[in-house]
């Protein structure tokens, strides 16, 4: 098993650590110690004190030989010097001098574990396994050529239409691509046969400049590939590394992973798509060219030996940027669109002259909006934090500032939540700020929910505030004051806004419950209800409570509601949402019309109360949701009032 280090530079470390420790930790890579050390375990090694010093039968050392290192078991002594041979090998190693030892292995950390092979029983297998490891092989032998004939086999039966028509069947749906994690190592490793690669830093190198995709069934890895951009041409992407395991060879898996990164290939902007392969190799040339990739000359720099073809794919821009400008405006995610897609040179390179302007032009304009919108916040914000007002925002500056980079999204209004004792204090100083009521007449009969005041500025550098006395100001859930949330459980779910000492916002856990909810609310109708939802669980990430938010959501009522919202972010923006949370707020049942707005919404076919269903199976029991029927048809006066103050807030300027 070879420890691929610099050989002189491990005995200059040996030397400068030798009398200070004893130990020395290293990982191992390889195979030819499997099983007893797999490729990634950890070992600490001993260093060996005098010469035979503490070297026994069946000890496994660490040694150099050729200018490289390998860990294999020590089987006898010979003459001068040591026979040794790696388990998993055919042969033995030949004699090495005691002066090539460093030392021998003591224990192997695996998974958490640690085993020591100090203790009598490992000892006693070490012994053993010195003694069988000669005869073993020959089994070895006979199995790994019987492997070689079985896949032979495979191979020629995979070649068969029949089998290909079976196997495409048995799989068809199956077969899942996504990019490839640190935990896939261990299967990727095994699939490339990289006995001395680093697959974990492979992964995290591929995804700084490209996308390493793993197609599997059933969490078992079934195939791989890694593209990256050509450096020489930005516009070039470039497909290697094509692997598929033989079961799964002629089902199309390769098809499978192929166009997946096709997919990616042009949403990452690229112009064309190359890749090198084998002459000989027809079930791939069948594949590449069904695809439509032709032979082509390579780019300059691109190496392609003489036995290799290259093979290009010109990918073709069918996107109406003009109508995915005013989309991205319309769905509110306009800036992340730029900042995140457009503002690549190479990207804007692509685009014509007069999109590229039109892009930039509304780009400055976000930008500049976004400035006037802090400011104003800002400015309330530190006036109420002045006057030591207890205040509590959410929505908008409580979670931009998470979300955007320097950016607020600029909205009409600023939502702010104010307790009742601070409330003749709060209307005092927004009166000395500049501010005037929407509403007339001080009234507060009405219900907690459905108590909202408007507040309109006299001046230009002040936004207009929207004042609630609950955080969740809806009347499908007030209609029949359907909702278990009140503010004592809000209040006790805050936490300080910024630097402010009187400034309060919600925790992650009630905030991803209120944006779901109110994402639902909105019946999803703007894709940036889902972008907010997934790049607030994006920036919490281990911070994020998911037992807490199960919890909090049931006892609120709005399990409902937050399911919603974390199912559309997993379907449409691959969120990652462990699964048992997904078990947990998932309804029993489905009542009739949420499976159409589940649909719908994620076919972008939106509606007006396209949620209402969802609201109305939110009542538990038949009586109680009659009861909410009648109610959305025939309103409670303070409903009709809460209806009539939002006309008023629409016509008055």
């Amino acid at each position: 098993m070879a420890l691929f280090c610099s050989t002189r530079e491990f005995e200059s470390l040996c030397r400068e650590i030798a009398g200070k420790a004893d130990i020395l930790c290293l990982q191992a890579k390889g195979g030819s110690m499997y099983p007893f050390i797999r490729s990634g375990d950890w070992v600490d090694v001993s260093f060996c004190k005098g010469k035979g010093g503490n070297i026994h039968k069946g000890d496994i050392l660490l040694f150099k030989k050729d200018d490289s290192l390998y860990l294999h078991r020590f089987l006898r002594r010979a003459g001068e010097g040591l026979l040794v041979k790696g388990d998993m090998s055919f042969g033995h190693d030949g004699l090495i001098s005691e002066d090539d030892v460093f030392g021998r292995v003591v224990s192997i950390k695996r998974n958490g574990r640690r085993i020591d092979l100090r203790s009598g029983c490992n000892r006693a297998v070490n012994v053993i396994a010195a003694d069988i490891s000669l005869v073993l092989q020959y089994p070895l032998l006979f199995a790994r050529k019987a492997c070689v004939l079985g896949m032979t086999l495979l191979g020629r039966l995979q070649a068969f239409k029949v089998y290909r028509m079976i196997a495409k069947q048995s799989f068809n749906g199956t077969l899942k691509v996504r990019a490839a994690g640190p935990q896939d190592q261990e299967q990727l490793r095994d699939l490339y046969r990289m006995s001395g690669h680093d697959i974990r830093e492979g992964i995290a190198e591929i995804k700084k400049k490209g996308y390493w995709l793993i197609a599997e069934r059933n969490r078992k890895l079934a195939g791989a590939l890694t593209m990256t951009r050509y450096e020489n041409d930005p516009a070039l992407w470039v497909i290697f590394g094509l692997e598929v395991k033989p079961l799964f060879r002629g089902a199309g898996a390769g098809r499978t992973i192929v166009k997946a990164a096709i997919l990616k290939a042009k949403e990452s902007g690229a112009g064309r798509i190359g890749l090198a392969v084998n002459k000989k190799n027809k079930p791939a040339l069948g594949l590449y060219y069904s695809l439509g990739f032709k032979a082509a000359s390579a780019p300059a720099g691109f190496n392609c030996s003489l036995d290799e073809l290259y093979l290009s794919y010109e990918v073709e821009d069918s996107s109406d940027w003009r109508l995915v400008l005013e989309k991205a405006v319309e769905e509110g995610v306009f800036y992340p669109l730029y900042r995140n897609l457009l503002c690549s040179e190479e990207k804007n390179t692509a685009l014509a002259r007069d999109i590229r302007e039109r892009y930039r032009q509304a780009y400055y304009l976000y930008l500049s909006k976004s400035s006037e919108y802090i400011f104003r916040v800002e400015r309330v914000l530190g006036f109420l934090e002045s006057r030591k007002i207890t205040a509590l925002i959410f929505k908008g500056p409580a979670i931009d500032h998470f979300i955007y980079d320097n950016f607020f999204r600029p909205r009409l209004d600023l939502d702010i939540i104010v307790r009742d004792e601070d409330l003749n204090a709060f209307e005092a100083a927004l009166r000395e700020l500049g501010y005037r009521c929407l509403e007339n007449e001080k009234d507060y009969s009405l219900p907690e929910y459905l108590n909202s005041r408007f507040f309109i500025p006299q001046s230009d550098d002040l936004i207009p505030l929207h004042v609630h006395k609950h955080l969740i100001n809806n009347m499908f859930l007030t209609v029949d004051n359907a909702l278990s949330l009140d503010m004592r459980t809000i209040w006790r779910e805050t936490g300080l806004f910024k630097e402010y000492g009187y400034i309060y916002m919600l925790k992650p856990e009630l905030n991803i419950i209120y944006l779901c909810e109110h994402g639902v609310k909105h019946n999803f109708d703007q894709m940036v209800f889902l972008y907010e939802i997934e790049r607030l669980l994006g920036f919490y990430e281990e911070k994020f409570n998911w037992k807490k938010l199960v919890s909090l959501s049931e006892r609120c009522g709005l399990g409902r509601s937050t399911y919603y919202g974390l199912y559309f972010i997993k379907e449409a923006l691959s969120a990652r949402i462990p699964q048992e949370v997904m078990d947990a707020l998932r309804p029993v049942r489905f009542a009739v019309g949420e499976k159409s707005f589940v649909k719908n919404t994620l076919s972008l076919k939106r509606s007006r109360y396209a949620s209402y269903p969802v609201y109305c199976a939110m009542r538990p029991g038949l009586l109680k949701k009659i009861c909410f029927i009648f109610l959305t048809f025939f309103p409670p006066g303070f409903t009709l009032k809460g209806y009539a103050t939002r006309i008023l807030r629409l016509i008055l300027p």
